[in-house]
């Protein structure tokens, strides 16, 4: 649920964005902010990354509904973690920033925002909805990720997106082909085959950094 901002920022130079940023999000998407978007999504287990995010039963979106965005901490630059993505780049007064937006905190407590696409599993195969930018936010800077159906949704379906946005080969945003995870050993990291398909092979043949 909203509780007075989709996004924060300590960063000089970058709060005023953001700040500018929630208040267009708040008047674009009423219900992501009044929490009736929350009420028709629950929280669901799952025996690969413990918990994920479902359609609640007897809730249909219909496309170009807005579910949720990609909320959180806004930085800098890119932080280690499972739970940041990658903002637009944009130039303002001489200087371009690289900004990326943490959701760690938020939903790692007890009661974490469900309107967050931070929450929501990845699929290399059979993804749900899609993240993109507003069209409605191209003059604002600062842009984040909305989740929108990929396709009409029944009640209780697992909302899922790629997390590599559909990239086959090499080293993606989040994942890397054999090659990669080979090399990330070698320098003393730990990695993890794709799971998007439970105990079968990952179609794609992605591999995942272990933080």
């Amino acid at each position: 649920m909203y509780h007075g901002s989709f996004f924060t920022s300590d960063v000089p130079g970058l709060a005023a964005h953001v700040r500018t940023l929630d208040e267009r999000l708040a008047a674009l998407f009423p219900e992501l902010a009044d929490g009736r978007a929350a009420g028709r999504l629950r929280l669901c287990p799952d025996e690969l990354t413990g918990r994920g995010v479902s359609l609640a039963d007897g809730y249909r979106p219909e496309l170009g509904t807005a579910l949720a965005l990609y909320s959180g901490h806004v930085v800098a630059d890119w932080p280690l973690g499972d739970y940041v993505l990658s903002l637009p780049p944009f130039r303002r007064d001489g200087r371009t920033w690289h900004p990326s937006v943490d959701a760690a905190v938020r939903c790692r407590t007890r009661q974490p925002p469900l309107c967050s696409a931070a929450l929501f599993n990845h699929s290399c195969h059979d993804a749900t909805v899609s993240l993109r930018r507003p069209a409605e936010l191209r003059d604002c800077p600062l842009s984040c990720a909305v989740a929108y159906p990929t396709a009409e949704l029944q009640a209780g379906g697992r909302l899922l997106w790629d997390y590599d946005g559909g990239a086959a080969r090499g080293n993606a945003a989040y994942s890397m082909d054999l090659a990669g995870s080979l090399q990330l050993r070698a320098e003393g990291f730990a990695s993890v085959p794709c799971a998007c398909r439970g105990a079968q092979p990952c179609p794609r043949q992605r591999w995942f950094r272990v933080w």
